[in-house]
């Protein structure tokens, strides 16, 4: 009798499960609302057309925009999912995007919709790296191989001019006169007066890959790179010399503040120098700040951050965006 008590009650065990199949269970709608910025996020380039408006780019196609000076924000549907590089824009609704694989991407409304145009560039060298406007709101981009590209049409069609060389240019600046400076590897620096048409190398005082250009002025500019090299030009770009750094770490990005220029790299740093004075300050981001950024704008008391981490400094203190605060 043990034995046949011991195979009835699995029995019924089983038998109760099997009539629990048939039974339908209501679970409660859960809905997850995706985060605009995650952990595994990266956003290489932003631009603040305004003082609420800030866009960022970065991998995988990803395009975020605030409205609200970054204290909210929503990500764009892009046509693409290659890494995008670079942003600049013209006003709060017209905006150009480049990135890898020749993708450059346009928007008139605010990037509620964003147009695709692939870059005349050929299917090796096709990594466009950054993209600025120019004072007569022609739009310069540069990429691999000596690709240099322009559009008169807000990057609805693009223009290959460039030096036909091995080099990739990383960025472009707007000295007086119509003229546009390339920076890129190897410390090249080349200068066109004619729209693209022919360009000129100028004499470089380093070897190091460089990254960033621009001008403060019609006459005034640096270029920052590697190994913390930061070279400067006083007669729009025809000469060039280099300024005793303060680090040897990598810089990636920089960007002019009233007086000052603001200078980005890797392991948090945020350096400023004063032509002026050819002096140089530093300053402490906490410990949040052992993280690499590729730029930074200067925007209505804010100085923004975009690279592994997203964010701005105000008064000393860093906010990083999609953490808590």
């Amino acid at each position: 009798m043990e034995t046949i008590r011991n195979l009835v009650t699995p029995l019924a065990v089983v038998a109760a499960l099997g009539g629990l199949s048939t039974v339908e269970v209501e679970l409660p709608e859960v809905f997850v609302e995706a985060q605009s910025i995650e952990l595994r996020d990266r956003f290489y380039d932003l631009v603040t057309p305004s003082e609420h408006v800030v866009w960022a780019v970065g991998k995988s196609g990803k395009i975020i925009r605030s409205n609200d000076q970054a204290h909210s924000f929503s990500v764009q549907n892009t046509p693409t999912i290659s890494h995008l590089q670079s942003i600049s824009a013209w006003d709060d609704r017209r905006a150009v995007v480049v990135g890898n694989n020749g993708t450059t991407l346009n928007t008139s409304d605010g990037g509620v919709t964003w147009d695709i145009v692939k870059a005349p560039l050929n299917d090796i060298g096709n990594k466009i790296f950054s993209v600025d406007i120019a004072p007569n709101g022609r739009v310069w981009a540069t990429a691999e191989f000596g690709s240099v590209l322009f559009s008169d049409d807000k990057g609805k069609s693009w223009t290959r001019v460039g030096t036909d060389e091995d080099v990739a240019w990383n960025d472009v600046g707007f000295a007086a006169d119509g003229r546009v400076c390339v920076i890129g590897e190897f410390g090249g620096l080349a200068c066109s007066d004619d729209s693209g048409d022919s360009w000129q190398r100028k004499d470089s005082p380093v070897e190091n890959s460089m990254m960033g250009i621009a001008f403060s002025d019609g006459h005034h500019g640096v270029g920052v790179g590697l190994n913390g090299k930061l070279i400067r030009t006083d007669d729009a770009g025809e000469t060039w010399r280099l300024v005793e750094s303060p680090t040897s770490k990598q810089f990636y990005g920089l960007a002019w503040d009233d007086d000052k220029w603001l200078i980005v790299g890797e392991k948090g740093a945020l350096l400023t120098y004063y032509p002026e004075q050819d002096s140089w300050t530093t300053e402490d981001l906490g410990p949040r700040g052992n993280i690499w950024h590729t730029a930074v704008v200067a925007s209505h008391d804010r100085i923004y951050l975009a690279g592994q981490k997203l964010g701005y400094t105000k008064q000393g203190a860093l906010v990083q965006f999609g953490r808590a605060r």
